[in-house]
């Protein structure tokens, strides 16, 4: 037992320092090259909008040592099982012939993407995800070092292929090294970042079926489809090939570099600049009602250049079950009558004056009135909407707005169903000064939920209060990257637990919930 630790010892010496070596030059050399000298060139080529932090690429370097050492393990385990005679690892090619050591590397590579595509389905599977997958999903926007970020159970199904492998078909060495370079290759263009391939690919039937960047790069995003490794087949052939893969592929390489690109570029942060000193109303902002505070409905406006003047539509706004998805415009007068709500033009015709927008018109789309309205800043993230009526505009009434674009934590945020791995509930966050807002905007019942949920389990005030429009967080107060010191409604029980959140990334949030000593983390993804 002695002489075989030693032998285990000795080999995994070596072994753990080819391992390390095969990820760490080919996943920083892939950094290196794209990253961060041909950055630059290459930005238009970059999928996601946005960087990833630089702490979450140590997150993902930090999981690739761990599966280093458990790819050695197991690789040691097939050096002394070669050594015994269990599996066969040739190195004279005359034995099989070159048909077969091509041949061999074909099967290796099948197997292996068939293998991939159906241990990575089992593992989105809601019982197993969050504890084998979640680690390598906290990488939404991932980089050449997530190649490697596997929890140590999934490390371990993954690195099971090889020794599967062996143990049915004799490989030649030489085969083995294409086939284990070909598979980190392939591992770190996936999680490249950035489109390399041209446009023409996806258009050509020779090559289409290999995976690009672009299509796992959309698996990190969207987590329900796009499970292929090397080839797009079982996608294909399973119907989870995301519907707009080949559209986005499109658009990613469709994207041109140009010097007039970059004036325009240079043109649109110069005018962003002058628009944010001279407080332009530019952007969506999210009205509320005025009894309960709750949003109603987030406002597109911008400038119409043709007129001088601003304009606004409504972008969306937040139903109660009884209004139906689809609401009309029934009380509106002429052009306007019998129009979707969503998407009309209800405000026009604002021009500059001082400080303030005036000389326009807003439409309620309730009751179909159309009055003179003005427009001015309360703060940099807040404005005021006056509207005007009766005898020489004697009565008025004013709606405070908020900003919506360009600060992080506001938005439209998926919450996910830990036990199904499923969207339960789409909530909206809003900034209120200091203070953060969270009100319930949709929830996803199942049929014998029934279809107008209420809070029967809430105490006070919100008992037996529709759990939609439901203001569910309060008490948050931002302190550095956090907010912290509030508390959160859990509407099916009733509880209420004090939490902290933090955003991950632009696009991914973070939620604990406390109970004495014991807690509980939520991600919820944004949604618009």
């Amino acid at each position: 037992m002695e002489a075989f630790f030693n032998e285990f010892l000795s080999a995994y010496g070596n072994i753990i320092i080819i391992d390390f070596l095969r990820y760490f030059i080919t996943a920083s050399a892939a950094f290196l090259l794209f990253w961060i000298l041909l950055r630059k060139v290459l930005n238009h080529r970059f999928i996601q909008p946005s960087w990833p932090k630089s702490s979450k690429l140590w997150y993902e370097f930090r999981y690739s040592l761990s599966t280093v050492l458990i790819f050695a393990t197991i690789g040691t385990g097939v050096h002394l099982a070669n050594q015994k005679g269990y599996i066969q690892v040739y190195h004279n090619i005359e034995v099989y012939g070159g048909f077969y050591f091509f041949l061999s590397l074909v099967i290796m590579l099948v197997f292996h993407d068939t293998y991939y595509y159906w241990t990575h389905r089992w593992m989105h599977h809601p019982k197993v995800y969050k504890y084998v997958h979640k680690v390598h999903h906290m990488s939404t926007n991932p980089s050449p070092w997530a190649a490697y970020s596997f929890h140590p159970l999934e490390a371990i199904i993954q690195a099971m292929v090889l020794p599967i492998i062996l143990a049915f078909i004799p490989v030649h060495g030489i085969a083995l090294f294409i086939f284990l370079t070909y598979m980190i290759v392939r591992n770190v263009h996936g999680h490249l970042g950035f489109e390399l391939f041209p446009n023409r690919f996806i258009r050509s039937k020779w090559i289409n079926w290999h995976t690009t960047t672009t299509h796992h790069n959309m698996h990190h995003r969207y987590f329900k489809s796009n499970f292929g490794l090397y080839f797009i087949w079982w996608d294909k052939l399973m119907k989870t090939n995301h519907d707009k893969y080949e559209k986005e592929f499109e658009e990613i390489t469709s994207r041109k570099k140009s010097c007039l690109a970059k004036l325009k570029v240079l043109g649109l942060l110069i005018l962003f600049s002058l628009s944010a000193n001279a407080q332009s109303p530019q952007g969506k902002w999210m009205t509320f009602n005025e009894e309960t505070g709750a949003p109603l409905s987030i406002i597109h406006i911008y400038p119409n250049i043709q007129t001088n003047s601003w304009e606004g539509k409504i972008d969306s706004i937040i139903l109660q079950p009884n209004q139906g998805k689809h609401p009309i415009c029934i009380n509106c007068p002429g052009d306007f009558n019998n129009q979707p709500v969503i998407g009309l033009q209800f405000l026009w015709n604002f021009r500059k004056s001082g400080d303030e927008w005036t000389g326009g018109k807003v439409l309620d789309p309730e009751s179909g009135n159309i009055y003179k309205s003005k427009i001015w800043f309360e703060s940099s993230d807040e404005i005021k909407v006056r509207g005007y009526d009766g005898f020489f505009d004697l009565f008025y009434r004013t709606q405070l707005w908020r900003r919506v674009e360009g600060f992080g934590i506001n938005g439209l945020w998926e919450t996910i169903d830990d036990r199904y791995n499923q969207v339960k509930a789409h909530v909206r966050l809003q900034t209120r000064g200091n203070e953060l807002v969270g009100t319930i905007q949709q929830i996803f019942q199942l049929p014998y939920e029934g279809n107008y949920p209420i809070c029967v389990e809430c105490e006070g005030d919100l008992k037996d209060k529709p759990i939609i429009g439901m203001r569910f967080m309060y008490g948050f107060k931002e302190a550095h990257e956090d907010w912290n010191n509030g508390h959160i409604i859990d509407p099916a029980n009733g509880a209420t637990y004090s939490a902290k959140f933090w955003l991950e990334d632009k696009d991914t949030l973070i939620i604990r919930g406390y109970w004495g000593p014991f807690y509980r983390t939520q991600e919820w993804k944004r949604f618009d």
